[in-house]
């Protein structure tokens, strides 16, 4: 396992990402303005009532904070032609001192709100960093801990044996973390691959980078 450490990463301009009312609780052909177009697509249906689709779609966006990751992955689940979750993987490696004491927030994640969504959490909200879901202890390898980002958005992630390797990332949305109506300012600011006049997007930092350790 190649270890990593955290380092600033510099600003990048934003051009224009897109928001969370641009992909969760969207249709494919509204996510797809914002994502880009879907590399692949699973259909399964569920007792032949619920349609579950996965797309997945070029994972760019997310490179500056997972550069070393291979593969990088972005996917979002759609149920009944609605986008449910937001899923990036797989496998990043956090030293544990940059998961915040005392309730192991981890920190560095912000950026990936910052890169998905086109604004930096809001750190005032109520719901920031307020854990929802916490499985340690009860056993076996996979567990999963779930916070809130503030704005209605939830993100849970995947670690295995240790919280300093995170195997997932899943961001979606739950009335524990707010109304989505009291997103940030920013949601007009989104990507469209259509000649559409959207309004410009501000520079956002992404915050932490994840980059190998020089031996």
């Amino acid at each position: 396992m190649i270890p990593w450490h955290f380092v600033l990463a510099m600003e990048m301009e934003s051009h224009a990402p897109p928001t969370a009312l641009g992909i969760l609780g969207q249709d494919p052909a509204t996510v797809e303005q914002t994502l880009g177009p879907y590399w692949s697509k699973l259909t399964v249906r569920l007792g032949g009532i619920d349609r579950h689709i996965t797309y997945t779609y070029n994972p760019q966006r997310l490179r500056p904070l997972f550069l070393h990751s291979d593969p990088l992955t972005l996917a979002v689940d759609f149920v009944n032609h609605r986008a449910d979750r937001i899923r990036i993987g797989q496998g990043f490696d956090i030293p544990p001192g940059q998961l915040d004491s005392p309730d192991f927030y981890p920190s560095a994640f912000d950026g990936v709100y910052a890169a998905l969504f086109g604004t930096p959490v809001a750190a005032t909200d109520p719901h920031y960093r307020q854990r929802i879901q916490d499985d340690e202890g009860e056993g076996g390898t996979f567990h999963t801990t779930t916070f809130c980002l503030g704005g209605g958005i939830a993100l849970t992630y995947e670690w295995i044996s240790s919280r300093s390797f995170v195997n997932y990332l899943d961001l979606q949305r739950s009335e524990a973390c707010g109304s989505l109506s009291a997103f940030p300012v920013g949601l007009s600011c989104r990507r469209s691959l259509k000649p559409t006049i959207q309004k410009p997007c501000p520079r956002v930092s992404l915050g932490t980078s994840l980059r190998p350790q020089t031996p």
